[in-house]
Order: C-alpha cells, then sequence, then structure tokens
C-alpha cells in the first residue's frame, strides 16, 4: 500500500510491505535538506597542463578561528572533490613531494610565486572547475647526519633550509627531522638558498648553496659531520 503523508510542510511517500514502512521524499525541500555543506571540486594540472594522479589537496578555512586544513587526493584523472564544508572562504592548495613536486603554496620552493586559489563555499552549493598548478619537478637533497668523531648517526637532529633572498622563506625543522639512522630527504629549493643543521650537544653547521644546477628527478648527496660542543 502506498499513500502520501505530510510531516511538517514537507510531503513524503509511503510504501507499507507487511510490517515494514518505507520513507521517501517527494518533494524538492525534502531532498534538499540531504545535502549538507557546499562542494569544491577540481582538478591539479603540472606545468605542461597534464593531470597529476594522487596529488595531495589541501583546503584550508581561511574564516576558521585557528584554521581547519583538510584533504584528499586527486584521482587518476586528476580530479578532486572536497564535500559538506561548512560556508568560508578556503584557500586550495597542492603538493607531491614524493615525486618532486613541491607544495603550490611554498614561497620557498617558488620561482613565481602565485596565490593559492581562493574560493568562497556556501551551504548547498558546488564551486566547481578549481585549478591548482604544480610547478616543475624539483631534485632532492639526501644523505645523513652524524658524528664527526664517532660516525654514529645524529637520530635528534634538526634541519632548516632557507631561500637567501628570503630568508623568511623555510621549510620548519618540526615538519623535517632525520629518522633513526640519522637520514633524511627533502627537494631542493630552484634558487640559493641556506641549511643549517642542528642538535642538542652539537655545534649547528650552516652551509650556503648558490641557485643548485641539478636536474628535476635526481638527488644531491649530503654527507653531514657535526662535532660536540
Amino acid at each position: 500500500m502506498r499513500a502520501q503523508v505530510i510531516i511538517g510542510s514537507l510531503a513524503a511517500s509511503v510504501l507499507v510491505i507487511g510490517s515494514l514502512i518505507f520513507v521517501t521524499a517527494s518533494s524538492p525541500a525534502m531532498k534538499q535538506q540531504r545535502i549538507m555543506g557546499g562542494i569544491i571540486s577540481g582538478y591539479v594540472l603540472d606545468v605542461e597542463g597534464q593531470p597529476v594522479v594522487g596529488a595531495k589537496v589541501y583546503a584550508d578555512n581561511n574564516n576558521a578561528p585557528m584554521g581547519r586544513r583538510i584533504s584528499v587526493i586527486t584521482s587518476e584523472k586528476g580530479l578532486f572533490t572536497f564535500n559538506n564544508l561548512t560556508s568560508g572562504t578556503y584557500a586550495v592548495s597542492a603538493s607531491k613531494e614524493q615525486e618532486g613536486y613541491a607544495p603550490s603554496d611554498s614561497t620557498l620552493y617558488s620561482t613565481n610565486f602565485v596565490e593559492s586559489p581562493q574560493v568562497s563555499v556556501y551551504e548547498q552549493q558546488i564551486a566547481s572547475d578549481v585549478v591548482v598548478h604544480l610547478g616543475p619537478i624539483l631534485p632532492k637533497l639526501a644523505g645523513k647526519v652524524s658524528s664527526a668523531v664517532t660516525g654514529k648517526p645524529i637520530r635528534d637532529a634538526q634541519i632548516n633550509i632557507c631561500r637567501v633572498d628570503m630568508p623568511h622563506a623555510c621549510l620548519k625543522t618540526s615538519l623535517n627531522q632525520p629518522d633513526e639512522e640519522g637520514a633524511f630527504e627533502l627537494l631542493a629549493p630552484p634558487v640559493a638558498y641556506t641549511l643549517e643543521v642542528s642538535a642538542p650537544g652539537y655545534q649547528p653547521l650552516t652551509e650556503q648553496s648558490e641557485k643548485p644546477h641539478l636536474i628535476s628527478g635526481t638527488a644531491k648527496r649530503l654527507n653531514i659531520h657535526l662535532r660536540k660542543k
């Protein structure tokens, strides 16, 4: 048996089969209630305009008191979608560092910095065709931090890398600590940079590099030896 009932101001269709009751929306207003929040969709492209598969895409809510970062991964076509977003303005950025793509919103790795897309989101609306561009594939700096006397790895070393022309543009040490073997790997900036390595009880070591002449996708080996204070 099927009947139509009124729930508040909403109409619904009721289907009764034995002792089971199924309720389905029969008005646009009731269907709309199921759509929660806003949506941002778009794609990530490389410098040649090709989609980047498996890139990590971030959406930062500029209106939240402390900011709110969420992330998704692009599909095989470079597409991404954020669902159920609260109303506000979001900065959308992307990266795929394991393949040499630096974060698109990083001043450290940019030669032609482009501000992240700012997307206004409203509940029950879709902001589509948002494009995030990733820069060229960068070379990497890889190596180990060890004691200059014993040769043993220094597991609690910290590494800072900053632009020479913009000293405030740095990679934070909390995001870039070596592993238990003292090994580290990070992307090489495409500009002149300063590399500082420090560890408790050791003298810090600072090196300055001119604009690197490294081939994209390659790695420069660095063996860093620290001396006790």
